[in-house]
């Protein structure tokens, strides 16, 4: 069982810290499990993980109640997809895809919306032409 006395969400900010402590109690067990595989995700696992944050997170927007775990995830995906930009050699200010970007463009294109409404973002900060 996953320790819920102290607040993994930290590791992510204050954004997923504040979210994880006002899930409900009922959801803290398996959203800590999620927070702490999250890091060593393989990125193809990972961006799955993060399509499906995302996923959830919108369709929870539809629903009255205590949807936080939800959004923690999401944002928590977020977080964890600019430290692998940054860590991968992008600068802070680059706004060229990330892993969360490209799942966010999978739910999208899955959802039906139209591909050129969220085109691909090219990296700006020359990290890829280092490549």
């Amino acid at each position: 069982m996953a320790d819920v006395t102290t607040n993994p969400g930290s590791r992510y900010g204050s954004v997923v810290e504040g979210e994880f402590a006002s899930a409900t109690d009922a959801h803290k067990p398996a959203l800590t499990e999620w927070l702490a595989a999250l890091p060593g995700l393989d990125d193809e696992h990972f961006f799955w993980q993060a399509a499906s944050a995302i996923h959830a997170s919108a369709l929870a927007n539809s629903f009255r109640g205590n949807w936080d775990h939800e959004h923690c995830k999401g944002t928590a995906a977020y977080r964890e997809a600019q430290d692998r930009h940054h860590a991968s050699g992008h600068s802070k200010d680059c706004t060229g895809d990330t892993i969360y970007s490209r799942a966010h463009r999978q739910v999208w294109l899955e959802q039906g919306h139209d591909p050129e409404q969220y085109p691909p973002s090219p990296c700006d900060c020359g990290a890829e032409a280092d490549r």
